[in-house]
């Protein structure tokens, strides 16, 4: 690659610790064997990515795919989910203070520039978190 490129290919070389599926060597004869295509079939590029990162490189990765569900809604930030809440939370306040549909607009306009920065995250957009965020601020505008 390097030869080809004339550019350096990688600073660091590591490999990670054994994969394990619940907590047993992962082999063909076990029967709990998959490809990176079959976790690709399921997972976007970045989850396992997310995922994988998550784990100390030599200690050995347990994978299971409920691991990386879990790595799929951590994808959107809570600080992400909580400004959500916050501008839902001022929308319904403001409502209630006398119809201040001024206030309330502010609110919405908060939810609409949060769609827009989900949209923009490709790792978001793509995560389960990011989806469920899309249809939470979509039902908001109903």
């Amino acid at each position: 690659s390097e030869a080809a490129t004339g550019k350096e290919m990688a600073r660091f070389w590591v490999h990670n610790g054994f994969v394990q599926i619940n907590s047993e060597k992962m082999s063909k004869s076990l029967g709990n064997f998959f490809t990176i295509r079959d976790i690709l079939d399921k997972f976007m590029p970045e989850t396992l990515r997310y995922f994988l990162l998550t784990m100390h490189y030599r200690s050995p990765l347990d994978f299971s795919f409920e691991a990386l569900e879990e790595a799929e809604k951590a994808a959107l930030p809570e600080e992400v989910l909580a400004e959500i809440e916050d501008a839902e939370k001022g929308w319904a306040e403001a409502m209630e203070d006398d119809m201040n549909t001024a206030g309330a607009m502010g609110h919405m306009f908060t939810l609409i520039r949060l769609a827009g920065r989900i949209g923009e995250e490709k790792s978001w957009r793509k995560s389960e978190g990011g989806r469920d965020a899309w249809l939470r601020i979509l039902e908001d505008m109903k």
